[in-house]
């Protein structure tokens, strides 16, 4: 049976994985988290996200493209798009990065890039376990 806080275990377990480079195990456990516990944009997003960094470009496109279909956000868009482009599906993955523009910069009409000097830091182990903030592994 489930034990408290066993959802978040999980979560800070996968966490320390990617930071291990472990995408492929990660990807199963966010699979899992999202099947078990809900959470279903979150948890795919974070498969998605682990999938492209596990080398499954096609898997993450895929997971990616269905949450685009339901209910798109700039982290789906760019997993996406990074994914569709390690395809060399060009054409979707421009469609795609635009996408995650408007959504940044809805007044933006070109495909000039807005976010600028914008950096992103890389997880630690200082902070990967943090509890419940809305957070993306952006690598």
């Amino acid at each position: 049976g489930d034990y408290p806080f066993q959802f978040d275990n999980l979560l800070c377990s996968t966490e320390l994985m990617q930071l291990e480079g472990q995408w492929e195990q990660a990807a199963k456990i966010y699979d899992f988290l999202a099947s078990e516990y809900g959470n279903e944009i979150w948890m795919r997003t974070r498969q998605a996200n682990a999938l492209y960094h596990a080398g499954q470009f096609a898997a993450a496109a895929g997971v990616a493209g269905r949450l685009n279909q339901k209910r798109p956000t700039t982290a789906t868009n760019l997993i996406e798009a990074r994914a569709r482009k390690k395809l060399a599906d060009y054409k979707t993955a421009i469609g795609l990065y635009r996408q995650a523009q408007a959504i940044l910069d809805p007044k933006s009409s070109g495909p000039e890039d807005q976010a600028g000097g914008l950096k992103i830091s890389k997880p630690t182990t200082q902070t990967v376990c943090r509890q419940p903030e809305e957070t993306l592994v952006w690598t």
